[in-house]
């Protein structure tokens, strides 16, 4: 469901859009990660312009986290916009402590999302060597659908990766492992995260990849832009089993806080509750 379909839909319904993903904020993040002519410039303010003249036509934004709705207010959007993450059913998972960590990566997502290729990319490329140099044995699983070219282009060139294609019981093919978020382009919040870490798996990810979603670098998680920092925060977890643990119950306390069925539905109801007042009182004054 796209921001185009909204212009057929007339009062009084109102128009409230969810937006999973800031197209031109994905859009400028590849604009400035490439080589670029004045031409692209344009392209992309056209296609900036036009996005924020559609949410301005929406009685209402909702965005995935209050980040996202700071770019938006930032850029020009007007219509109300309100943060609510997206639902997500966190199922009461007893994780056993100690949970032993193995010399096991795991990396969750599609190459058809672009920027899950162009992250594991730099990751296979820029951080693996490093990790291998202090941990030789170390090991890469990509989770979910990948071309077979790609299977096998990057089989033979990394050795050390293996996809597992779509699994049917997550907790199970991810359990003892460290999962990787190497992301630097997109917007909205990754699921993944939340699903790993309610399973009782730490993590480290990039600045983007842990967006909105309120972990703290060092505190509960890793978080890291530069290689050579991501290698080294992934080897720190593999070799301490405590620290690895402590981010574990760290992190299970913050999304099962955050992000429950009861606070999605509590924030939910304040968007939708605030957007039928704002209305009543439109209809008072008419």
């Amino acid at each position: 469901f796209t921001l185009g379909f909204l212009k057929g839909i007339t009062a009084p319904v109102k128009r409230v859009f969810v937006q999973h993903e800031i197209q031109f904020v994905v859009e400028y993040q590849r604009l400035m990660q490439r080589q670029h002519t004045k031409e692209d410039v344009y392209f992309y303010r056209l296609q900036r312009q036009q996005e924020i003249n559609a949410m301005n036509a929406c009685d209402a934004i909702i965005t995935l986290s209050p980040d996202d709705k700071n770019k938006l207010i930032d850029n020009g959007v007007h219509a109300p916009i309100f943060a609510s993450f997206a639902q997500i059913s966190l199922h009461d998972i007893k994780i056993t402590f100690p949970v032993k960590i193995t010399k096991r990566l795991v990396f969750i997502g599609p190459e058809s999302h672009m920027p899950n290729k162009q992250g594991m990319r730099w990751f296979l490329d820029e951080v693996l060597p490093l990790v291998r140099k202090e941990i030789p044995e170390i090991k890469v699983d990509v989770i979910g659908r990948w071309s077979e070219d790609t299977v096998k282009e990057w089989k033979e060139k990394y050795q050390t990766i293996e996809f597992l294609g779509f699994v049917d019981d997550l907790s199970h093919a991810i359990s003892n492992r460290i999962l990787i978020v190497p992301l630097f382009q997109g917007s909205g919040i990754r699921m993944k995260i939340l699903e790993a870490c309610n399973i009782g798996i730490p993590f480290v990810a990039t600045s983007i990849g842990a967006e909105g979603l309120g972990f703290t670098d060092r505190e509960n998680c890793f978080i890291a832009d530069e290689a050579d920092v991501f290698a080294k925060d992934v080897v720190t977890l593999i070799n301490n089993n405590h620290l690895a643990n402590d981010f574990i119950n760290k992190s299970v306390c913050h999304i099962r806080n955050k992000f429950s069925d009861e606070r999605f539905v509590e924030s939910r109801m304040k968007c939708y509750l605030k957007l039928l007042e704002k209305n009543e009182k439109t209809c008072t004054m008419d």
